[in-house]
């Protein structure tokens, strides 16, 4: 008889079900989306900065002085140039926010992102389905 998925689920969260008692392990802390959700956040903040002044186009393009940036910010400031979110205004030295060149890089990610999920999905059902079969002593 073969286990249904609910089942190689349900052995896969309870690794002590054999014992009678429930594991307080998880696989997937529950802290993690919400560390996930932080670090973009933070990564985006000069994106975020910009857009919330209203550079969002070359003719309101800001000065770099005017955004407001820390050190940290200065970094991702530059990796976002680099990618394509920021780009240079018209007058050397002014930035703006660019929700196209935004939207290019979530393309350009989406492939690799899907890529990693399927990836932990066969990792958990393959740590499932081995629990549900790996046999007792």
């Amino acid at each position: 008889m073969t286990p249904s998925f609910l089942t190689l689920l349900q052995a896969a969260a309870d690794t002590t079900a054999h014992a009678g008692r429930r594991s307080l392990w998880s696989p997937v802390p529950s802290f993690l989306p919400l560390f996930a959700i932080f670090i973009v956040i933070v990564a985006q903040r000069p994106a975020t900065r910009l857009r919330r002044k209203g550079a969002v186009s070359p003719e309101t393009a800001l000065p770099r002085d005017q955004i407001g940036m820390t050190k940290a910010d200065e970094r991702r400031f530059e990796r976002l140039l680099r990618e394509g979110v920021i780009h240079e205004g018209p007058t050397p030295g002014t930035y703006y926010y660019d929700a196209a060149g935004q939207r290019a890089k979530m393309r350009r990610a989406l492939p690799i992102v899907l890529g990693l999920v399927l990836a932990l999905l066969a990792v958990i059902l393959g740590v499932a389905w081995w629990t549900a079969h790996r046999r007792m002593p």
